[in-house]
């Protein structure tokens, strides 16, 4: 996401400072896909289609439907970083390449991988002095009367 990022500050700054951002999205859309398409080139980002053109209210939406994009959400191009961080995020669709995503965490665990058989007897040990040491603290004389003193202000 970081690339993104970095290509976004650089796309908004350039289309800002040359007053190319609009209100009118499908204006500046299709500008945006050029300057995109310049940016990316010597990186390893790629577009996914090489041919996206944003038409007059979106009328012809089977080129956009892999995009799935509502133009009632893009935010005003005013508003710097909210628009950096939707432009960012508009990148990653269109684009494939950049920084991988890690890979995600397995739920099915084989039953086999115990953690508790790599334990040390001695962690074991340990760990049963930390619970009894932080049952005493918490049944402590002193935890009582500050609980009580604080009470009234939690």
């Amino acid at each position: 996401m970081e690339s993104y990022l970095e290509g976004a500050e650089k796309l908004y700054s350039s289309l800002y400072s040359r007053n190319k951002l609009s209100s009118k999205s499908n204006n500046w859309l299709n500008l945006l896909i050029k300057e995109l398409k310049k940016e990316i080139v010597g990186t390893n980002i790629q577009l996914k289609f090489n041919h996206i053109h944003f038409r007059q209210g979106f009328k012809n939406e089977t080129e956009i439907k892999f995009l799935s994009l509502d133009i009632s959400l893009i935010p005003n191009c005013e508003n710097k970083y909210e628009f950096i961080l939707w432009l960012a995020g508009f990148i990653e669709k269109i684009t494939t390449g950049g920084r991988e995503a890690p890979s995600a965490i397995k739920l099915n665990i084989p039953s086999e991988f115990i953690y508790s058989k790599y334990l040390s007897k001695i962690s074991k040990e340990w760990e049963a002095e930390n619970k009894a040491e932080i049952l005493a603290g918490f049944n402590s004389r002193e935890f009582y009367d500050n609980y009580k003193r604080y009470k009234n202000f939690i």
